[in-house]
């Protein structure tokens, strides 16, 4: 590895573990500098199999100005906020109650208008988001994956170079149990 490799890797690893400790400048120029564009997502659900998803397949979402991503394998459905009565962080799908992850909860960051959620694969917990900005396709190499010293539990790793979070959706749904 070269010296520049090894900085630059040191500099994403300072990056992920104060990334959300507080909203640093960096982080307010990243959300500002790239404009969201409200995309309505096609998820691979029974009723769309012909949906080819791979592993690197991410949605990324807006919240409170920051963007976040999980893997698209991970959402069974995003449903619109009007198709919700959320109440106490929970709302009823099926029959069943979903329980409601607030990102803005968790990391204290100011709320937003919530405009969607993203069901996850248990079809127990929703994540709630302001915008759907796109899908995009994140190869591992270009991640800066945590490790064993990161704070951040729920924190998967970063994508420096476009000011992404990806989300750990394991810890998270652990959170909420």
């Amino acid at each position: 590895m070269s010296e520049w490799e090894s900085s630059q890797q040191q500099a994403e690893k300072n990056y992920i573990d104060s990334m959300l400790g507080v909203l640093t400048e960096e982080l307010a120029v990243a959300a500002t500098v790239q404009p969201e564009t409200e995309v309505v997502s096609q998820v691979c659900t029974p009723e769309t199999p012909d949906v080819v998803v791979s592993d690197n397949q991410y949605q990324i979402i807006s919240v409170a100005g920051m963007k976040f991503a999980l893997r698209v394998n991970d959402i069974v459905q995003i449903l619109a906020a009007e198709q919700v009565t959320e109440q106490n962080q929970t709302f009823s799908l099926d029959g069943k109650q979903v329980k409601v992850l607030s990102l803005t909860d968790l990391l204290s960051l100011q709320a937003d208008d919530v405009n969607y959620y993203l069901l996850l694969d248990d079809r127990q917990t929703a994540i709630a988001c302001n915008s759907l900005v796109d899908i995009n396709n994140i190869e591992p190499d270009n991640v800066c994956w945590k490790t064993e010293q990161s704070r951040h539990d729920w924190l998967a790793g970063t994508v420096r170079q476009q000011g992404i979070a990806i989300l750990d959706i394991e810890v998270l749904q652990r959170c909420l149990s």
